[in-house]
This record gives structure tokens, sequence and C-alpha cells, in this order.
């Protein structure tokens, strides 16, 4: 569908992210940044790396192991006007990242790197507690486990306590 649609597109570069990637904690430029760097390191994609500095108790300190391909990763900085940014090699699957017109998209393609913040994103997941999250979000969740269609079977509704 996104191949298809960029074919007659006037733009030359697309997002491709999950729903539940909201930009409320990233800078106004994080895009410029990002094609800015796309560019300029001749990368399969340029995305974002997930906050977790203010994640519920029970998934802080990479207690739940979500961080483990990524923890030892020594992060490399670029510079775009005139302000440091860095970032560390990874792959990234679907959560936000930027890509040139015309690539030919793959899961987990690479060479991908994702930038650390304030050039990262926040994951809702990590967010949401059983007793606050909204009914689309439930159903999704329910949807999208049973039908197998993503890996978050790991994620549970946190108790707000």
């Amino acid at each position: 569908m996104i191949t298809n649609y960029m074919r007659t597109s006037s733009s030359n570069y697309f997002v491709l992210t999950d729903p539940d990637t909201p930009l409320d904690s990233a800078p106004g430029d994080i895009l410029f940044v990002y094609q800015f760097i796309l560019n300029g390191l001749s990368l399969y994609n340029v995305g974002a790396s997930i906050r977790w500095d203010d994640w519920h108790e029970r998934f802080r300190d990479n207690q739940g192991h979500y961080e483990d391909a990524f923890i030892h990763s020594i992060p490399k900085v670029y510079e775009y006007r005139s302000v440091n940014y860095y970032y560390i090699e990874a792959a990234i699957d679907t959560t936000f990242a930027l890509y040139k017109k015309g690539v030919p998209l793959r899961r987990v393609g690479g060479p991908s790197i994702r930038m650390l913040p304030p050039l990262g994103v926040r994951h809702l997941d990590f967010y949401l507690g059983e007793r606050d999250a909204p009914e689309d979000v439930l159903y999704y969740e329910s949807e999208a486990l049973t039908n197998r269609v993503n890996h978050f079977s790991h994620v549970k509704p946190m108790d707000n306590n």
C-alpha cells in the first residue's frame, strides 16, 4: 500500500509508524533532522529510540529486558545546524522511522539508526494501565494478540495503584 501510494506522491520521504507513538515529547523539527541524517549517512532509514525515562517503575531499569538488544550500544554523534544529536546503530521495525521514496520496504532493513532523546518517541504501551486504557486500545490489543499481528504480547496493562 505504501509503495503504491508513494509512486504518485510528490514527497521524497515518508514515515512508517505504529499508531501509538506520539511525538508529544519530540522537537518540532524532528523530521528535518531525520532527513538530513538519512541523506548524510546514506541509511535505509532513520528512526526513533523508545523513550524510557518516564516509564512506570515496573518497566524501568530494563527489568522487562526490553532494552537488551540496545543497552550496550555505544552512542555516536551527528551534527545538524551546530547541534549534536546522538544515535545508536540498531534495526528498526515499525515504531517510527523516516524512509526515502522508492526504498523497498522490508521488515528490520538496514543500515538503520535509532535517534536518542530528544529525537526519541514515547510508545504508549508502556504508559496505559488496564483501568485507564481507552476502549479502542483494549480492542486493538485483544485483536492484535489474538491474530498474532504484533510482538507486544509481553506488554501487559499495568496496575495504576
